[in-house]
């Protein structure tokens, strides 16, 4: 009954309560004070707080306080609700796997002070897009997994592990340079992470334990207008045009292959600027002391705006300085010897091929996700709601639809899924 009084007015008040830093008891008492009430007046809970058909949608808000109003005294029969779902929220945490629970350890740039926190208010956004027991569903299968040796930080939904093992025999049999490469030392593999994809409100892959993210610094994602309009100049590739291969292997590789290109010639394009830009930075430093001293200001604001209008007058310059502001000098830097693909393409072919449901993140229509391998978890894992989970089920047994587990791969008769590739 109390999981009936969340609506998304509510949680979009507690989305907005919580960017300004409240704790989680003043956005319950908030709550309660901005009162959201179902029509239907089927029911009553508590003192006499009525409540709706479990199936109504219309609501009706009360207006809000003034926020410099003191809070007023909840409701009793509210504050038992949110009082008991607290608890229930809490019991869960106590329940779940030390790996679960540990994916909940608050961000240095999140408003959440405790990992407790962090899953209250994480939980509410899982309910939202339908999973009422997120914890059974989702956080009580998160297991330790590795990959080509390397452990998962975070570890991966349990259902994964069948997945991972497949792939990296059919790699290690068919190519062993790849599998050695995935292997290296420098590599690293994430996984379980519960949030949103980034810039929207809708949960990652990584919030089911369903995605990875290979040695991210040296596999990108490339993203924004910006951004992609500087790659653009670097290495005359759009990156945000590029049809996806849906289907066909050479497809596929012919994808693989442009990245693969325009990051050699991303490199070449970096050895070439990145020592005028390191005088520059040096050059720059020295005049910011000098902005300190009365007796060499005026100088050394002349001498700043000058190179600020010899960066914006060179379309190489601007390029580069909008890649380091959006990525930060030392990635920047590392993409000159490593460039911005470290992924095997033995890799990327037997992850899409291994089931429907599998996809690479370079394989994105309007963004590159070089680091990211995902199961689809909306095309999958929604139907755990009404019904078996057929693909993943037979994804865990080893029997992908119409493929034999590792067999080499044809892509003529691979599953064509809907637009939504994040």
């Amino acid at each position: 009954m109390a999981e009936q009084l969340l609506s998304d007015v509510e949680h979009r008040v507690t989305e907005e309560a919580f960017r300004r830093g409240a704790t989680v008891d003043e956005i319950v008492a908030l709550l309660v004070s901005r009162r959201v009430v179902p029509t239907g007046a089927a029911g009553q809970l508590g003192g006499g707080v009525p409540v709706g058909d479990a199936d109504a949608r219309t609501v009706a808000v009360l207006p809000a306080r003034d926020p410099g109003a003191p809070l007023p005294d909840p409701r009793p029969g509210v504050e038992a609700a949110y009082a008991t779902l607290l608890a229930e929220t809490d019991a869960e945490f106590a329940t779940l796997p030390d790996l679960a629970r540990r994916g909940f350890r608050p961000l240095k740039d999140e408003p959440f002070g405790s990992d407790l926190e962090k899953y209250r208010f994480m939980r509410a956004v899982y309910h939202r897009e339908g999973w009422r027991c997120p914890h059974t569903a989702i956080f009580a299968h998160i297991v330790p997994a590795t990959f080509f040796g390397r452990p998962v930080a975070g570890g991966v939904h349990s259902t994964m592990l069948p997945l991972l093992a497949r792939v990296e025999a059919f790699v290690r049999r068919l190519n062993p340079a790849a599998a050695r490469q995935m292997s290296g030392e420098t590599f690293s593999v994430g996984g379980f992470v519960p949030r949103h994809v980034a810039g929207s409100d809708e949960l990652s892959n990584h919030a089911f334990g369903l995605a990875l993210d290979i040695d991210p610094d040296w596999n990108p994602m490339l993203k924004g207008n910006v951004v992609l309009v500087a790659f653009r100049r670097a290495t005359g590739v759009d990156f945000g045009q590029w049809l996806y291969a849906a289907s066909s292997v050479d497809a596929l590789a012919e994808v693989y292959k442009r990245v693969a290109a325009a990051s050699e010639r991303l490199k070449v394009w970096l050895r070439r600027l990145l020592p005028a830009y390191h005088d520059e930075e040096i050059m720059r430093a020295d005049l910011d002391r000098a902005l300190k001293k009365a007796s060499t200001r005026a100088a050394a604001r002349a001498k700043l705006k000058e190179l600020d209008e010899q960066v914006s007058g060179d379309p190489d310059r601007a390029a580069l300085k909008v890649l380091v502001d959006a990525y930060g000098i030392t990635r920047v830097r590392g993409w000159a010897d490593h460039g911005v693909i470290t992924i095997p393409a033995a890799v990327v072919h037997a992850w899409e091929g291994a089931h429907p449901l599998c996809r690479w993140g370079g394989n994105y229509q309007h963004s590159k996700d070089m680091m990211h391998l995902e199961v689809l978890a909306r095309s999958a894992l929604s139907r755990a709601r009404t019904a078996r989970v057929r693909d993943l089920a037979d994804l865990a047994r080893g029997e992908p639809p119409a493929r034999p587990a590792c067999a080499p791969i044809t892509w003529s008769d691979q599953a064509v899924l809907g637009a939504n590739r994040r």
